[in-house]
């Protein structure tokens, strides 16, 4: 189910086809027809039980108040990257840091904390959307449950 929600996710219905789902969840094509039916059998799994989360999604961000909270987050960037960068010319990061990426950033955030950053633990999750505690919370929570809990340095 995951392989086939990731192909969704990445190129819509159209690059849903049985050799896609199959080798993205690393099983033979016709392993899918032991639980499916059809394509079409797995779509409509993957739309009932997505499709209330969807929308779910979309009813968060109807109206321009909800839009405009939604996007202050980026109309900031500029501010926060000139405070960032003031703040760096004199200070380092010396605690333990952890930078988690996904799809689309990637790895971008560790290469920018990396130059200033001490203790810097760096994590990319695979087959994850930006919103990461919202697509991966069980992985989230078993990189962050270890980094919280360990020792500080003296």
């Amino acid at each position: 189910m995951d392989a086939a929600e990731a192909i969704l996710n990445e190129g819509g219905v159209e690059s849903l086809t049985a050799g896609a789902v199959a080798a993205r969840a690393g099983i033979a094509r016709n392993s899918i027809y032991r639980y499916f039916g059809s394509i079409e059998d797995l779509l409509e799994l993957v739309v009932t039980r997505e499709f209330p989360a969807w929308i779910d999604v979309v009813r968060a961000y109807t109206g321009e108040e909800a839009l405009r909270c939604a996007f202050s987050y980026y109309r900031a960037l500029p501010t926060s990257a000139q405070q960032i960068q003031d703040a760096v010319v004199t200070a380092r990061l010396t605690m333990p840091t952890m930078a988690v990426g996904s799809h689309p950033v990637g790895t971008g955030l560790e290469h920018q904390l990396r130059p200033i950053a001490d203790g810097l633990v760096g994590h990319h999750l695979q087959d994850c959307g930006h919103i990461i505690p919202l697509d991966r919370p069980d992985v989230l929570l078993a990189l962050l449950t270890p980094f919280l809990s360990a020792d500080l340095p003296k």
